[in-house]
């Protein structure tokens, strides 16, 4: 990517001459204009600039549209076209040969593009549809059928670049011919694109190997103002939302109606049968379904009757049945009361669901309020099961204002509200793009830190606040947060010169709390989930939730500022950006642990037990503490991060190669804190010795380190809420 940025990238494709005739007017698709934006121009170009240097390219792409393989395809055919020569540039005539995904449905929008002129417009190109690759001839563009054979040697003459789409399950299982995709790199083949919607780490080889282009919603930022407002595809719509406005996320959380009694002891056996390899795809699937439905159970239930491809909690709990039938023991009595935990909670949400009736108020408020409000729901059953609540408990559908829309159908909008009605699959694109500039999404306590942690990754570097808030939870009060993006280092200076300290200002945050003594005589009161900077004799820094300390425990401090340490260390780094999001990637694996732990039924001793059994090395409760309370960034073996997740939360399990990377790179600039904070610890320690400072000493950055204090707790009270 250029370093002006998405703009910059896409004024380079937009200006070869090559392109001008084909992307300089336009497009007409079904008697519509295609004008592609920046995002589309963007990838062209560095697609076409690795092709230049012989070099493969991987195109991670998360929107719901095939904007992106249409127009890289349509590039590479323009720059080998010998029809138009354009100041004195011949295309090569190479042909491009493309593995398509048949099912995403763009292969025929290559037949019906013309040019946007006057006059009869012919088809911009030939495209032949073969079954083997010895069939490839002098024809301009081929897509491979179902069941392709690759008979010959790929280093066909006639060849110019492959196109291979990896959303398609051919080509993307390793049961089936991922490995024979891998080789084709290193076999003397042309430049290979391959086009993927989903990260997977069965990936990794070809992302190593190739020129890499992602698409989020921190590089759209960078678009150019002036080509969004042209443009016709989706991907332009997020291009202006994320440069005009100001992004607002909601995260409300929805407690259970008796307290979560029926869903700790469900989640406790769950792990315990998933744990015991029983059915663990089942186990996990009920409890899925029951737990993120926007509606009650009985509502789903009449909506998907005689749809034989979806399934109701009363179908999947009697395929249970029939497993614990044939099984044995202890096990099979565990899943008889799972089976029975399940049919217990259900009752008690057909009877009242939390979600249910807040989507319904939502609704029913949009027009009273004047916003324009959308629900959005995970398909087409969801939609029909929610029309069908609303019929079924009198609600009302106003005509106006409100609407209901599945993930497939929506698109982006830069006014109203948006609500997302329930947790969606891990990096759903609705979490990693706004789809509108206010977004609430409901879910119950089960999935509210899941939810909050995605739509945080997905968004990071972007101008979103972020507020959560848990209704109807007796268990923990709910509390309310908002982050954003500030310029630490300009706040650090200006409270200094303004002679404030931390002890002295008001304490702004909400929810429980905790009052703490220090030994330098301050007083505070800060969020329980408050984090304090922890010096270790072995030169790490780790951050710690305040309601994970002790009286008697030492963290360092910035004396005259409103930010700790660890924040004033990260901000000085060339990486701070970076290692915010590792640390969020973190996050989401001991949220895991603290949620099972902390806040559920599990005890450390049985998550012990559960994650030896997964292959674990480690024998100690203490270690899976200190996971938990973050007094360590993770485990020795990177294995046991898949562990934990694995027994605490399957779903999760393909986010630890990422979250193992993360915590690689976070100890890394620990270390690195670590050392410049001993010296700081120790200079004040040295009072009255002899102690010369050098160029990367106490002054180092900024004067930070000079008001560095090393301080004790000497009392620590929890306030009621008020």
């Amino acid at each position: 990517m250029s370093t002006g940025g998405l703009g910059d990238s896409a004024s380079k494709a937009r200006n070869r001459p090559i392109f001008e005739r084909w992307f300089g007017s336009g497009f007409i698709e079904d008697d519509s204009k295609l004008y592609f934006a920046d995002t589309e121009m963007a990838a062209i170009n560095s697609v076409m600039e690795a092709i230049e240097q012989t070099e493969s390219s991987y195109i991670y792409d998360p929107l719901p549209t095939n904007d992106v393989p249409l127009a890289i395809c349509l590039a590479y055919l323009r720059s080998q076209d010998t029809r138009f020569p354009t100041d004195g540039v011949v295309g090569a005539g190479k042909s491009l040969m493309a593995l398509p995904a048949l099912s995403q449905g763009y292969v025929t929008r290559f037949d019906e593009l013309r040019e946007d002129g006057i006059g009869r417009n012919p088809r911009l190109l030939d495209r032949q549809c073969i079954q083997q690759l010895s069939q490839v001839h002098d024809d301009d563009f081929y897509t491979a059928k179902h069941g392709f054979e690759f008979d010959q040697s790929w280093s066909n003459d006639r060849i110019g670049a492959i196109f291979i789409d990896l959303r398609k399950a051919e080509w993307r299982e390793p049961s089936r011919r991922l490995e024979t995709i891998i080789d084709l790199l290193d076999e003397d083949t042309p430049p290979i694109i391959f086009y993927t919607d989903t990260n997977r780490g069965v990936f990794d080889p070809i992302q190593d190997q190739s020129n890499n282009f992602a698409i989020t919603s921190e590089l759209l930022t960078t678009a150019s103002p002036g080509s969004t407002a042209k443009a016709t595809t989706m991907a332009a719509g997020y291009e202006r939302l994320l440069a005009t406005s100001d992004l607002s996320v909601s995260c409300i959380s929805f407690g259970y109606p008796d307290n979560g009694k029926a869903i700790n002891k469900l989640r406790e056996m769950k792990n315990k049968l998933q744990e015991r390899g029983l059915a663990p795809m089942e186990v996990g699937w009920v409890y899925n379904l029951l737990t993120k439905l926007p509606v009650k159970p009985e509502h789903w239930a009449d909506a998907v009757t005689g749809d034989f491809y979806q399934s109701t909690v009363k179908d999947l709990v009697q395929g249970l049945r029939g497993i614990a039938q044939r099984a044995n023991g202890q096990t099979a009595e565990l899943l008889i009361n799972y089976v029975q935990g399940i049919n217990h909670l259900q009752g008690i949400l057909n009877k009242e669901h939390p979600v249910q009736q807040a989507l319904f108020e939502a609704i029913e408020k949009a027009e009273l309020e004047g916003i324009n409000r959308t629900i959005v729901v995970k398909d087409d059953h969801e939609h029909q099961a929610l029309l069908h609540a609303i019929n079924m408990e009198n609600g009302t559908m106003p005509e106006n204002y409100a609407s209901i829309q599945t993930l497939d159908d929506i698109e982006p909008a830069t006014s109203g509200e948006t609500v997302y009605a329930r947790p969606f699959e891990y990096n759903s694109h609705p979490y990693q793009f706004p789809l509108c500039s206010d977004i609430t999404t409901y879910q119950f306590v089960t999935w509210g830190s899941t939810v909050l942690g995605q739509i945080k990754s997905g968004l990071d570097n972007t101008n979103a606040t972020f507020e959560t808030q848990v209704i109807g939870e007796t268990k923990s009060q709910g509390s309310s947060s908002r982050e954003g993006n500030t310029d630490t280092r300009r706040k650090y200076q200006r409270n200094k010169q303004n002679g404030r300290s931390r002890g002295s200002s008001k304490s702004q945050v909400t929810g429980s709390k905790v009052r703490v003594e220090l030994s330098n005589g301050d007083v505070r009161t800060v969020g329980l989930h408050s984090k304090f900077p922890v010096y270790n004799d072995s030169g790490e820094i780790a951050r710690v939730r305040v309601e994970d300390l002790d009286v008697g425990d030492d963290i360092l401090l910035l004396s005259t500022a409103t930010d700790d340490i660890y924040e004033m260390y990260l901000d000085s780094a060339k990486e701070q950006d970076k290692i915010r999001k590792c640390g969020r990637t973190v996050q989401q694996w001991r949220d895991v642990l603290q949620s099972n732990i902390t806040d559920g039924d599990t005890s450390y001793s049985d998550a012990l037990r559960m994650i030896r059994a997964a292959g674990s090395d480690v024998t100690s409760e203490v270690t899976v503490r200190l996971w938990t309370n973050g007094r360590t960034i993770g485990p020795s073996d990177d294995k046991d991060v898949s562990r934990v997740l694995e027994v605490l939360q399957p779903e999760l399990k393909p986010r630890a190669p990422a979250i193992v990377q993360s915590m690689k790179q976070i100890r890394r600039i620990h270390q690195k804190i670590g050392q410049r904070a001993r010296r700081a610890v120790e200079a004040q320690m040295c009072v009255g010795s002899e102690h010369k400072s050098t160029s990367d000493d106490l002054d180092s950055i900024d004067g930070v380190e000079e008001d560095i204090t090393q301080v004790s707790i000497e009392a620590m009270e929890k306030l009621s809420n008020e």
